[in-house]
């Protein structure tokens, strides 16, 4: 089966994304997931876009210039070649959370589509057919028009969850037990898929394996400091034994940690999605007229005491 995913984008070659193709499209997968948990809540999991906004600016950007500074000004050094991994999982990582917290910062409202739900379905099964009859005379293009398959599949989905009401009502049993399943799916990418995949990944295409060392250990700096000398052959700035095994460990920690904070959050806003806002409430509150003095200023409200 092939991978449907491009070797090249824009004359850029992307020779990783065969061995990385499961784990891209466990992440592709689980952030349409999350799309449709926020256009079905209808409620935002988190305040702001300035969170997801920072992690993707900041920590994408330091990631990179980290991997760039270790590929280019300190190439072949000890310190060049600690920073390119960790400029990599760095920028991946933030990316990825990033455009996640992006999501989850959602506040959309009820679209209102102008035509109706059976039309939308007949309007995706005719571009569906269109695209197949296309890939299968047209043999160059058959991955793209693949491709544009699922996303207009995914497209359609999305639309129509969108398009729905939000819920008030309680479920019916068998919406429980599909959002039963779709959480466990969910879970499934996150806790299992990802990890794993990423996991096979880092070993087999990148090599980070404990033969690779990025310090066989020595004496720390203030140590070769304190016994007189500036720098020895003895010196070095990571004082113990570090492999890119730990790093992948480390990584792979790292997203179980990004992806609980994410479940827990949305289990929250999910149970609050139909309490009223404070905020709201305010703005009615500000709204309503205020009693005023004949000479029209504001009289303000005394606590009548009881004789």
């Amino acid at each position: 089966m092939p991978n449907l995913l491009p070797s090249s984008v824009f004359g850029f070659q992307l020779d990783w994304i065969g061995s990385g193709g499961r784990l891209v499209w466990a992440v592709i997968f689980t952030t349409v997931g999350l799309l449709w948990i926020m256009l079905l809540m209808k409620a935002p999991a988190v305040k702001s876009f300035k969170t997801g906004l920072g992690i993707l600016v900041v920590g994408t950007g330091a990631g990179a210039a980290m991997a760039i500074a270790g590929k280019t000004v300190l190439e072949n050094s000890l310190t060049g070649d600690s920073l390119i991994p960790f400029g990599f999982m760095i920028a991946w990582m933030s990316f990825i959370g990033g455009i996640w917290a992006l999501i989850m910062a959602l506040n959309v409202e009820q679209l209102k589509l102008p035509f109706t739900n059976k039309v939308l379905l007949l309007g995706t099964f005719g571009v569906i057919v269109v695209l197949y009859l296309i890939g299968g005379f047209v043999e160059a293009i058959s991955v793209a028009t693949a491709l544009l398959m699922m996303l207009t599949i995914l497209a359609s989905i999305s639309i129509y969850i969108w398009s729905l009401p939000k819920r008030e009502q309680e479920a019916t049993w068998a919406e429980a037990i599909f959002g039963a399943l779709f959480s466990f799916v969910m879970m499934t990418f996150i806790y299992a898929i990802i990890p794993h995949e990423w996991i096979t990944f880092a070993s087999s295409y990148l090599d980070w394996t404990k033969d690779v060392k990025l310090s066989a250990g020595g004496e720390f700096v203030l140590q070769t400091w304190l016994n007189g000398d500036l720098w020895t052959k003895q010196t070095r700035v990571i004082p113990f034994e570090l492999n890119m095994e730990i790093i992948q460990d480390h990584a792979t920690m790292a997203i179980y940690v990004i992806t609980a904070i994410i479940n827990i959050k949305l289990f929250a806003a999910w149970q609050k999605r139909n309490t009223v806002v404070a905020k709201e409430e305010a703005e009615e509150t500000a709204d309503a007229p205020k009693k005023t003095s004949r000479f029209g200023r504001p009289l303000k409200a005394f606590k009548t005491s009881k004789a």
